[in-house]
């Protein structure tokens, strides 16, 4: 059980990030570097927003089962702690 502490989508990983709440992003490789936007942002502006906040970026790779089935989750966020 996570109480909470996940975050789905671009608004909620936003705002995750802005709060420095991300302990992990984990994304797909692609959207790293093809500069997907997340909202007014890059994904890369969001990876580097989460590594100044101390956290870890995990980048997932279509390449591996594992990772093929993150990628259609789409990215998500392990936050330090829950928020609203």
């Amino acid at each position: 059980a996570t109480n909470g502490h996940v975050a789905y989508g671009h608004h909620s990983i936003l705002n995750a990030m802005e709060q420095g709440a991300i302990e992990t992003l984990v994304i797909d490789a692609g959207l790293l570097r093809d500069d997907s936007m997340c909202g007014e942002q890059t994904w890369g502006e969001v990876a580097d927003g989460v590594k100044a906040s101390n956290g870890e970026v995990v980048q997932a790779s279509v390449e591996h089962d594992a990772g093929e089935q993150l990628v259609e989750l789409g990215p998500l966020a392990l936050l330090r702690w829950a928020i609203e």
